[in-house]
């Protein structure tokens, strides 16, 4: 399915099966797409991105063979994987090891201008849920895997809190 974009973001969970119906085209802004919450056909698949201004970021499954052919101008272009904690900066091209024999084929093409291109492979369990992280992603996270929520500023907690200390003091 073409996707156009002037002057706006695409962010999206992918629940199509079949990436060859993704085209997408963005003059200025963001793309972040998110393969990880669907479960893609077996064989190949190309996703065609072309992006003027503007950073992309695509989550795959792990267990997908990935191929990037990529051009970018004025950008970098970023491959990290979850599972091993490793991070590749490998220029133009990029192929997983395991691309040749993976039952799951992604041919990735982007032209970029001005923008990187990051390319996150994620370790998904057979259910679909992702697997718990590990290395850096884990210590970021925390021992659990997930993310944490940040101590919330409560209001009320801090004046029960002064009203004690001042019952306190004006006790002496």
């Amino acid at each position: 399915m073409p996707t156009f974009s002037i002057f706006g973001d695409i962010r999206r969970f992918a629940r199509s099966r079949r990436m060859d119906e993704e085209n997408i085209t963005v003059i200025f802004g963001d793309i972040k797409l998110d393969f990880t919450r669907t479960t893609l056909d077996l064989g190949d698949h190309h996703l065609r991105i072309f992006s003027i201004f503007g950073d992309t970021r695509l989550r795959i499954p792990h267990e997908v063979g990935v191929e990037i052919d990529s051009f970018t101008l004025f950008g970098d272009v970023e491959v990290e994987d979850l599972l091993t904690g490793e991070e590749e900066q490998p220029g133009a091209s990029y192929i997983t090891e395991q691309y040749a024999t993976a039952p799951v084929r992604a041919r990735i093409s982007v032209f970029s201008l001005f923008g990187d291109v990051e390319v996150v492979r994620v370790p998904v369990s057979a259910d679909g849920n992702r697997t718990p992280a590990t290395g850096a992603t884990a210590r970021l996270l925390g021992n659990s895997g997930e993310r944490t929520q940040p101590e919330r500023y409560d209001a009320e907690a801090v004046r029960r809190d002064r009203s004690s200390d001042k019952e306190f003091h004006d006790e002496r």
